[in-house]
């Protein structure tokens, strides 16, 4: 007997997941030629190539395959909120400016645009314009860790943009968010081609994994335990994982502590008076995989 999926929200079927293969194309010679390709799109398609981006951009900007941005373009696939919310912070447009039912012709769009879209600007090759694209979408500053002035810790250099980065969703509209590379001082967490997605922020849960930065300038990854007005349980990831299986629930109380990068073993309880900076990790991004 054959199985049916019964699920219709499959992760790759949504275009989160890794993207598939793109279908191969079939022409019979009784259609070839009917209908000149690119000549007219879809309202979606209009709205990408109208804001000159490729669907390899748009897929890194929202988060959606490849595969399944196509699908929508094509009208094969319906939009849903989430969807809606992504493309309209990507084209910077109105939400409700998706859901419009319209095709275009390729005339439709701004003489610029049709020039950055087919590679005549800026040198581009194969109509992708690399210089352009990072200039227009390239908003996200990227800081580096440096060794502090204690032996074993660590400092966040901030006086010095090392290289813009691509906005991931995540961070839309955060003006104060940044990205971070580890190098070698976060390991085994991270790799050393890891770069984090950073937001600053005063509210913060349990289990979330945040850089913390204390008032005598040292960079800590820790995990949260627990949080009143006033001060953060605070501990290694490791170490989080062995309180919570309730093998060792020891606070050590380290207010004025220094260096407190040599308490990786321990609760440590921080009074909020004494951080200079709390920053959440949204996510990473290993740049060996790119």
């Amino acid at each position: 007997m054959a199985r049916h999926n019964l699920n219709p929200m499959l992760t790759e079927e949504q275009g989160f997941g890794i993207p598939s293969p793109p279908p191969i194309s079939l022409t019979t010679p009784g259609k070839r030629g009917r209908r000149r390709r690119g000549s007219s799109m879809t309202h979606l398609k209009f709205l990408r190539k109208r804001t000159g981006l490729t669907l390899e951009i748009l897929s890194e900007l929202t988060g959606i395959s490849v595969s399944y941005l196509s699908r929508l373009e094509s009208g094969s696939r319906r939009l849903n909120t989430d969807l809606i919310r992504r493309l309209s912070n990507a084209f910077s447009c109105d939400p409700a400016e998706l859901l419009v039912d319209k095709i275009h012709e390729e005339s439709a769009l701004l003489p610029t645009e049709i020039r950055l879209r087919r590679g005549e600007m800026f040198g581009q090759h194969e109509g992708i314009s690399v210089s352009r694209t990072t200039e227009i979408f390239c908003d996200l500053p990227v800081y580096v860790l440096q060794e502090g002035r204690h032996e074993g810790s660590v400092e966040l250099k901030m006086d010095t943009t090392v290289e813009m980065r691509y906005r991931p969703m995540e961070l839309s509209g955060k003006r104060e968010a940044f990205a971070l590379k580890t190098g070698i001082y976060f390991h085994p967490y991270y790799n050393e081609t890891s770069l984090l997605w950073l937001n600053p922020t005063t509210q913060v849960s349990p289990e979330a994994t945040v850089l913390i930065v204390t008032e005598m300038g040292e960079a800590l990854l820790r995990k949260i335990w627990s949080v009143t007005p006033t001060s953060l349980q605070v501990c290694s990831i490791d170490y989080f994982e062995t309180l919570k299986s309730g093998k060792n629930e020891a606070i050590c109380a380290a207010k004025n502590v220094v260096p407190l990068a040599s308490q990786e073993e321990a609760l440590i309880e921080l009074d909020r008076k004494t951080l200079h900076a709390i920053y959440r990790i949204i996510g990473a991004l290993d740049l060996s995989a790119l």
